[in-house]
């Protein structure tokens, strides 16, 4: 209920203490407060798949060589290898010793010195040329050359103990390193013979020469091993 309306200033004393009275200031209306809008959420970043590296050619070979070798094709090998060696496009890069390692070991296990040796000269002296293992496999290349059958035998069974360590930068490699150097010290050595799908070694037919003259044989291990065995398959025969 609304109450009785004020009555109007009459007298000068009510007048006056109503000039004295402050009157409020208008109170402007505030403005609305913004909301912030909820932040619209950031899209996740796409992880990008992990590149892959590509792989050099002598990689892509190598898996052929390797069966290759574990065949005893030895020929087919050589071809595989020269063809894929005139085919590459960069011949210092490290993975070329992947090819070059199965074909001088072919070579050589072929009997084919001269090949061998243009193989290796084909190598960078500053690059790949003074890596261990192509110094390895030109150690033993001259020791055939040569004929210092005493040095053959200590240059193989330091290629295949290099070969065999754990440290061996490829392993797969080493294991066909392995394979061809005993299948080489094989045929080397008094006409034995060596099939490398079962790894074994066969002696040579009664009556057979020796491929080296008793006076050069060295004190090898490996040579030991062989004397040994071919004279216990004489006797059975």
């Amino acid at each position: 209920m609304t109450g009785p309306p004020t009555p109007p200033l009459t007298t000068a004393t009510e007048m006056a203490d109503a000039s004295r009275t402050p009157v409020p200031a208008p109170v402007e209306p505030s403005a609305p407060i913004a909301v912030p809008s909820p932040a619209a959420s950031a899209p996740a970043e796409l992880t990008p798949p992990p590149k892959q590296i590509a792989q050099t050619s002598y990689e892509l070979l190598f898996p052929t060589l390797s069966n290759l070798a574990h065949q005893g094709n030895y020929r087919q090998l050589i071809s595989a290898a020269e063809f894929g060696d005139l085919k590459a496009d960069d011949d210092r890069h490290p993975t070329r010793l992947l090819l070059i390692a199965p074909l001088v070991l072919a070579y050589l296990i072929e009997d084919d010195l001269p090949p061998a040796k243009l193989v290796l000269s084909r190598l960078s002296p500053e690059k790949l040329g003074s890596l261990p293992l192509a110094q390895a496999l030109l150690g033993l290349l001259a020791s055939t050359w040569e004929k210092k059958y005493d040095h053959i035998y200590s240059r193989v069974e330091y290629l295949t103990n290099n070969a065999q360590q754990a440290q061996f930068a490829e392993p797969k490699l080493g294991e066909v390193i392995t394979i061809m150097v005993k299948a080489f010290a094989a045929l080397g050595d008094l006409g034995w013979t060596y099939d490398a799908s079962s790894e074994t070694l066969t002696p040579p037919a009664e009556g057979a020469a020796s491929s080296i003259p008793t006076a050069t044989q060295g004190p090898s291990s490996l040579h030991k091993f062989n004397l040994m065995a071919d004279s216990t398959a004489r006797l059975e025969l």
